[in-house]
């Protein structure tokens, strides 16, 4: 079942992103830049980009990318982080040392200098996230609340 998709860079140009919330991963279409004349995308097939059990996506899931490549999901009261290329995924809270703030991130975009902004369709607020305090486990960094309108 796909929940969220975007469209990001990739090794090979653009690529379309979709989150599968019955897989619990995200794949990756390659886009083309033109298609041969005659050609259709109905054989381009959608790969495995990256797959995690932190993966728990719903009808709010959002997905974003920064500048540098950087994957920004929504998931739950929590954003993860993947880095270009997959790979890994990294959640910005753990119940540890960085709780979550939020209760149902529904939104997620990036302006062009990398700061963050979320939206909490629960708490009704839209709050952004610095681009200094976005590491991976320790959530924002001091920033109570970050921007929070």
């Amino acid at each position: 079942m796909v929940q969220a998709v975007a469209i990001g860079p990739s090794k090979f140009g653009e690529a379309l992103y979709i989150a599968e919330g019955l897989s619990n991963r995200i794949n990756q279409l390659r886009l083309p830049e033109s298609l041969p004349k005659g050609m259709d995308l109905s054989r381009n097939v959608s790969q495995p980009y990256v797959e995690s059990s932190l993966f728990n996506f719903g009808p709010n899931t959002a997905m974003t990318f920064r500048g540098d490549g950087t994957m920004f999901v929504t998931n739950g009261d929590n954003l993860l982080l993947i880095p270009a290329g997959g790979g890994r995924v990294d959640p910005l809270f753990n119940d540890t040392n960085a709780k979550s703030p939020y209760q149902q991130l529904s939104g997620v975009t990036v302006d062009r200098m990398g700061n963050v902004y979320v939206s909490d369709s629960q708490l009704g607020t839209v709050t952004m996230l610095p681009i200094n305090a976005q590491l991976p486990n320790i959530g924002l960094m001091g920033y109570d609340d970050a921007g929070k309108k």
